[in-house]
């Protein structure tokens, strides 16, 4: 538990990608949305 003076607005963990981690996406608090691949794709085709 953290008690600190003022609201956290954003965490990252491991931020410099130091880790073994297969999913960065849940390494953000609040969560961030992101487009997928296939996002990208489509509104390339636009």
């Amino acid at each position: 538990m953290l008690i600190l003076d003022k609201e956290v607005s954003k965490i990252v963990f491991d931020p410099e990608g130091e880790l073994a981690d297969t999913d960065k996406s849940n390494n953000v608090f609040p969560k961030e949305e992101s487009k997928t691949k296939l996002d990208e794709f489509k509104e390339k085709g636009e």
